[in-house]
């Protein structure tokens, strides 16, 4: 009878895997890191088809796609993982001993955790996924009964075809693999003939890979994953790439009668520690996945997923209370505290640590900031630095739908109908974005989506017409250039004073703070009561006060009062810390006292 609590446990660990994709991981933030689009074009096709391994990378992002939707994606990852527990078994012929069933989970586990790193290419388990497959092939020519000829022509063609569709080390695992089965099922002279086909194989088609292929020798040898992204192999990814070969050569030890010394312990073989092994493996497997997660990372990419989709509301409740570790989710939150109308009263909420450059993501340079930079620049209504930006970082991700998508609003906001056309032919080469393809092509032909319409014209009235030369390490000469075009943008507005008070720049904020009587603030924003007040006392220490402010009697007791627990502390910013973080925190005076990197680089 078979065991039907091994299988049970089996079942029940492939529900809990898929809850971890689905719940814990959830596929549509890798999907969103990597923005790795399929295209159905020819030249995709034909483009991934000319080297070693393209094939693999071109199947991987074909099925990477339903990664978009995180029910398909948890899925998918599901069920690749069940079709690699399944072929080691087959591959290993085990369950003879309860060491049998540990090493038929390993390549398994190995590569669940694998699967839950945001940045992991799906090339990877899918190469795993390969070997097997491949492997499975190998044992089923060598069981076969035929001529031996037959079978070392069979073995030439497989290899060869395993070499074009997985690449260089990949391929040499698969033949050290094939090699160590060789040597546990065969003997004689047939041991003798199989092993030295796949010794040769395994070095000279790599050898002779490069009078086919465009690449180099030490690639077609040694080459792991996509050629045109820059992931780098960790220690984790090798030991998944080589699971195979170590599973096999560890059951293949165990067969020899000399030291088989789990099979000669009779309760070695039974259900009740198959079971028990089964339990460890499969929790370590879920406890591996879990620990393996990078929240941070995770919460990240959240944020930066909801700022694309303009969940704004969303974005400040998943941040709030959080100390921001990094420059991008800082820039997500200003966007949002803009589009929530309190950018000028809750700026200072958070922390600002980051400064100018949580503003603007433009004076440093990283694949994460591209997207997001264009976006922003295509909300100032800065169509052409945005067309320019989206350009650039298509040169870095040329198959990121996302991005296309970016250049079909800016195009068509630009009314080069033209190029916007040009991109949504692209973008209609991408399955999962073929129906915005078709909604921005009926827009071109005249069919009226009020939501678009309404969109693009927004952006064409603060669109500035005159041309200036753009200065990436002082956004704040950008924002006072459209503002002369178009001195309604509230967006360049608020950006430009927030700049100037992140960068400890009162007296430029004082300067183009009038601009502000274009927008119906009612009452002066509270962020900016507070700069006022605080320039203005600065200036009253050197003779020079300024009159007629209007600030709020609140304010001004506030600030009184934060004045005072400075003098208890005889002037000591250090001790009077503790009382004024708890008290005035979340002002602009703390700020430029304590968090301003103007300030804290000062003091260094």
């Amino acid at each position: 009878m078979k065991n039907i609590i091994r299988y049970l446990l089996f079942v029940l660990s492939g529900f809990a895997v898929f809850y971890v994709m689905y719940e814990m991981v959830n596929t549509e933030l890798i999907y969103h890191l990597q923005q790795l689009g399929f295209s159905s074009s020819k030249a995709y096709f034909n483009e991934m088809m000319s080297f070693p391994g393209g094939p693999a990378e071109y199947l991987s992002v074909f099925l990477f796609q339903y990664a978009y939707n995180s029910f398909t994606g948890a899925l998918l990852f599901s069920a690749i993982l069940f079709v690699i527990l399944s072929l080691t078994g087959f591959v290993l012929k085990g369950n003879r001993s309860a060491l049998d069933g540990f090493l038929i989970f390993i390549p398994a586990a190995l590569t669940a955790v694998l699967l839950v790193e945001y940045d992991l290419h799906p090339v990877f388990p899918l190469l795993v996924l390969s070997l097997l497959i491949f492997m499975s092939f190998f044992t089923a020519i060598i069981h076969a009964k035929r001529n031996t000829g037959l079978q070392i022509f069979s073995i030439i063609l497989l290899f060869a075809a395993f070499y074009w569709l997985a690449g260089g080390l990949i391929f040499l695992v698969f033949s050290l693999s094939a090699l160590i089965w060789s040597v546990r099922e065969l003997r004689g002279k047939r041991l003798l003939i199989i092993s030295f086909t796949v010794t040769i194989l395994a070095g000279v088609l790599p050898l002779i890979a490069p009078k086919f292929f465009f690449i180099g020798q030490k690639d077609a040898f040694l080459k792991l994953g996509p050629y045109f992204t820059d992931y780098k192999p960790d220690y984790l990814l090798y030991g998944v790439v080589f699971s195979l070969p170590f599973s096999l050569l560890m059951h293949s030890i165990s067969r020899f009668k000399n030291i088989d010394f789990v099979g000669k312990i009779p309760f070695g073989r039974t259900k009740f520690l198959q079971n028990s092994f089964s339990l460890i493996v499969m929790g370590g497997l879920l406890a591996g996945m879990y620990f393996h997660i990078d929240q941070q990372q995770k919460f990240k990419i959240q944020v930066d997923k909801l700022a694309h989709e303009r969940k704004w509301n969303e974005v400040l409740t998943m941040v709030d209370d959080r100390t921001i570790d990094d420059r991008i989710t800082q820039f997500h939150v200003n966007r949002a505290l803009f589009f929530t109308d309190s950018l000028t009263t809750s700026l200072f909420k958070y922390d600002q640590r980051w400064g100018v450059d949580g503003l603007f993501l433009t004076r440093q340079f990283s694949n994460d900031m591209l997207l997001p930079s264009t976006e922003l620049f295509f909300d100032l209504a800065f169509v052409n630095e945005a067309i320019h930006y989206a350009n650039e970082a298509l040169a870095q991700n040329e198959h990121s739908p996302l991005l296309i998508e970016q250049l079909i609003l800016a195009n068509i906001a630009s009314a080069d109908s033209q190029a916007a056309r040009l991109y949504v032919n692209v973008l209609k080469d991408y399955p999962t974005f073929q129906q915005r393809a078709r909604m921005y092509e009926k827009h071109l032909n005249g069919t009226t989506n009020p939501d678009l319409e309404d969109l693009i014209a927004l952006k064409r009235e603060l669109m500035p017409f005159t041309d200036f030369k753009v200065n990436r390490q002082e956004p704040s000469e950008d924002l006072i250039n459209i503002l002369i075009d178009k001195p309604k943008n509230r967006m360049a507005y608020e950006y430009l004073m927030s700049y100037f008070l992140l960068n400890n720049d009162l007296a430029s904020f004082v300067k183009y703070y009038s601009i502000g009587r274009n927008f119906s603030y009612g009452k002066v924003p509270k962020v900016y009561q507070q700069a006022l007040l605080l320039y203005s006392y600065e200036l009253g220490r050197v003779g020079r006060p300024i009159g007629n402010l209007r600030i709020e009697k609140e304010i001004v007791q506030q600030f009184n009062e934060y004045l005072s627990i400075i003098a208890q502390n005889q002037g000591n910013m250090d001790a009077a810390l503790p009382e004024l973080s708890e008290k005035f925190g979340q002002t602009y005076w703390f700020y430029i006292h304590y968090n301003s990197p103007v300030t804290t680089t000062d003091k260094q």
